[in-house]
This record gives C-alpha cells, structure tokens and sequence, in this order.
C-alpha cells in the first residue's frame, strides 16, 4: 500500500501538513497501516546488520541504522562525543547492509 492510509481516516493526526496515526487503541491494530508500514520497510535501501558499540567501528562505516532510521557517517561527525557515546551504549546503531537490488 504506498498511500498512506492514515489520510483518509477519521482517527488521523494532523502535525505540519503530514497525517500521522492517532492515539485510539483501533490505530495500533488497523490492519491497512500495518500494510503501509511493510511497504516502507521493503523500499528500505538498507538494512541493519549487527551492532555497533565502539567509535572505531563507527568510523569506519559509511552508512549506519540509528534508532531505525539510515544516517551518513557524517553526522555523527559532527556530533558532541558525549552524544555520540550515549548512542552506542544504548545499542541502537547498527551496520546499514544494502539490500540486492534485484530484490
């Protein structure tokens, strides 16, 4: 499903021209968003490998998965290393592994 279902729906949250889900219990088991969130995922460029938990390894990758999302290195380049450390002690940053194309 490539539109996002939540458009359309009366239970929609309106936050800076983007319609998001709402906060009643039907959203989290609405199966037409469930559908829209497996698109997404499967459009993904990357996916995330294993983690990463020192900054040496961190540098020497180009991509990284952050919290669920694709970053370049270059953020975190340009990051406060306090930050940067309390991201790789909590453990969500992983290597970002490209997905075979043909896929």
């Amino acid at each position: 499903m490539k539109a996002n279902p939540c458009r359309y729906c009366a239970l929609h949250t309106k936050y800076k021209n983007k319609y998001h889900q709402g906060y009643s219990n039907e959203c989290y088991t609405c199966k037409n968003l469930a559908k829209h969130k497996e698109y997404l995922k499967s459009q993904r460029k990357f996916e995330a490998g294993e983690p990463i938990t020192n900054i040496q390894d961190l540098l020497k990758e180009t991509w990284v998965i952050c919290y669920g999302a694709t970053k370049h290195i270059e953020i975190f380049k340009s990051m406060p290393l306090r930050i940067v450390l309390g991201f790789l002690n909590s453990g969500h940053v992983y290597k970002a592994i490209p997905r075979d194309p043909t896929v």
